[in-house]
């Protein structure tokens, strides 16, 4: 991952890209222009355009225009951001690595497996849409641009999926931690009727709810050539008849997606971190007083408090990250104006938005080492046994090209 990361800051060597430039055909390649007006997180629309988003130019036109603050988006996105996919990319592999192993899957932590493959989703498609796009226009890189134009839809439209299925993830397994917690017996009753082919059917349903209600995005866009064109001209993306539909905009653009995966989840998210603090008061107060030096309770405590300390981590870490995604998207419904007339501010804004969303799938293995005793085990261990095979390896390897025998004395020396 690194060695891909150092890749492509070799290729943004102002002389090794001209060179590309000057000996790879430019017939391919996509004219796009950007506009201050849109949402990196949503796919483009007439109303709405971001500047970190590419967007429509006018059709017969030939010609490109960069988008805005490049120098600044180069370091934000591209250099800041590969550091946080690479964190993330290490951390999440080691990750499913872990919760994969049979004694942790069987357990509620089959959540956080699916949070995790769905995170590193969410990483790569970020790496492969946002600082690609960024590179091309800062490199002038036409071969990149024509091939980003060609995969951009399909990878985007599984990044939306993958944000949505991770959002709610995260719910559906705070809300199981609540109804552990809760003192309402249906809650209580369901809670305990759960066993792990449910929970494998909920996780199911979090993907499949997920893709059918972003896949539709994979239909907003198409690609016009212009024959009279050369170069970043020659094709240009357009926006489907759907897209241009004014109450598909409206509906489901403006209204259904911003309810759904965003104002929704975070609200839900509140109000169960609040519900479960809440209600582990009285579950530690009553498991002290049944405990009477009991080892087993002490036990179904300890985990339970670890679990506990682990969702409102998560939760917290989530909602922190997605703070300034309700504020702009309340903003943007109430004073759209205002941004408009603020396109730096809207523009850094957006791609704060993009670089924390990273930063969220990112943080999963220090939160989880932090407050989860099964999972910190199940590192450590992990990391101890790698050790000793790598040392295994590396004590064969020496003893292969210099093998020691006893002398006389019992000293070692070299068998020459």
């Amino acid at each position: 991952l690194l060695g891909v990361t150092l890749c492509f800051c070799l290729i943004s060597s102002k002389s090794f890209v001209h060179f590309i430039l000057y000996t790879l055909p430019s017939t391919y390649v996509a004219n796009f222009s950007t506009t201050n007006d849109e949402r990196i997180a949503d796919m483009p629309t007439i109303e709405q355009t971001n500047s970190s988003t590419v967007t429509l130019s006018q059709a017969g036109a030939c010609n490109y225009e960069m988008m805005e603050f490049l120098e600044v988006k180069f370091w934000l996105i591209v250099v800041a951001g590969s550091v946080v996919y690479s964190f993330g990319m290490i951390t999440n592999l080691m990750l499913l690595v872990v919760l994969l192993k049979r004694s942790l899957r069987s357990t509620y932590l089959i959540y956080l497996s699916a949070l995790c493959v769905s995170d590193i989703g969410i990483l790569v498609t970020y790496f492969m849409v946002f600082p690609v796009q960024i590179l091309y226009d800062y490199c002038e890189m036409e071969w990149l641009y024509f091939l980003w134009l060609r995969y951009v839809p399909y990878l985007y439209t599984i990044s939306r999926i993958l944000t949505v299925a991770s959002t709610y993830l995260v719910v559906v397994c705070s809300a199981e931690r609540y109804m552990e917690v809760t003192s309402i017996k249906p809650l209580k009753m369901f809670y305990e009727e759960i066993t792990q082919k449910k929970r494998c059917w909920v996780i199911a349903g979090v993907f499949i709810f997920s893709t059918s209600f972003r896949i539709i995005s994979l239909w907003d866009l198409q690609l016009v050539y212009n024959q009279e064109c050369i170069g970043f001209a020659a094709v240009e993306l357009q926006l489907t008849e759907m897209a241009r539909n004014p109450l598909y905009q409206k509906v489901y653009q403006l209204w259904l997606v911003h309810i759904v995966q965003v104002f929704f989840p975070f609200l839900a998210l509140v109000l169960i971190n609040h519900l479960i603090i809440t209600n582990w008061r009285g579950v530690v107060k009553k498991a002290i007083e049944m405990e009477n030096n009991d080892s087993n309770n002490s036990n179904i405590r300890h985990s339970s408090r670890s679990a506990w300390k682990m969702m409102v981590a998560i939760v917290t870490s989530y909602l922190v990250t997605n703070v300034l995604n309700v504020i702009i998207t309340l903003w943007e419904h109430v004073n759209k104006e205002f941004l408009n007339n603020h396109p730096a501010f809207y523009t850094f804004a957006t791609d704060t938005v993009s670089l924390l969303t990273v930063l969220n799938a990112s943080l999963r293995l220090p939160i989880y080492y932090a407050s989860n005793w099964r999972i910190r085990q199940a590192l450590q261990t992990c990391c101890k046994r790698n050790t000793c095979i790598t040392c295994q390896q590396r004590h064969r390897y020496v003893a292969d090209f210099f093998p020691l025998v006893p002398s006389n004395n019992g000293t070692a020396i070299m068998n020459a």
